[in-house]
């Protein structure tokens, strides 16, 4: 059963979806905009005049055919600006459950560390432990991307000189064993 929230979250997914489109024709995207427009005036803050500020900004700058491509920035200032609006439990309840709030920032004080590849703090569960038994200073996120990235070293090459090596040697002397213990 969807409760007010629920429906909220969806109503804002779908319009910050509608916002997000720019492929679509200018009476569309007017559509859009007043929509938006309506549905943030709810509110009484900073962030909302500065939503509606933008949003009278792009509807003048349409009406005066300028062109998509100069309008780019001001669209994901729109689109930025609106999903911060989405993130705040005051305008979208259902936000709150997916946020990270710590009650007590003294507990929090003893649970943060600094990732010195992100170079972000962030809870000790997103560490790993080095062999040590050390934390580590990396996040396991960075940790990933940094083994994705790395060069690997390619010795094929080596292995068939080796794996050559030893069928001459075995071909020559059938007791030798030196060659099969060299890798």
């Amino acid at each position: 059963m969807d409760t007010a929230e629920d429906i909220r979250a969806r109503e804002l997914k779908e319009l910050y979806n509608e916002i997000s489109l720019y492929t679509v024709d200018k009476q569309q995207r007017l559509t859009f905009l007043k929509k938006l427009k309506n549905n943030v005036k709810e509110h009484e803050c900073q962030l909302v005049w500065d939503i509606i500020d933008l949003i009278d900004r792009e509807i003048d700058l349409m009406s005066r055919e300028i062109k998509e491509h100069n309008l780019e920035g001001l669209r994901k200032r729109i689109c930025t600006l609106f999903l911060q609006y989405i993130k705040t439990p005051a305008f979208n309840p259902k936000v709150a459950k997916l946020l990270k709030v710590y009650k007590k920032p003294s507990e929090l004080k003893h649970k943060m560390f600094f990732c010195h590849g992100c170079h972000r703090y962030l809870c000790s569960a997103d560490f790993g432990s080095c062999a040590s038994g050390r934390r580590s200073h990396w996040c396991r996120n960075c940790t990933r991307l940094d083994n994705i990235a790395r060069s690997r070293d390619e010795d094929s090459v080596y292995k068939s000189i080796l794996r050559r090596l030893r069928t001459d040697e075995h071909r020559l002397k059938t007791e030798a064993t030196i060659p099969f213990l060299l890798q």
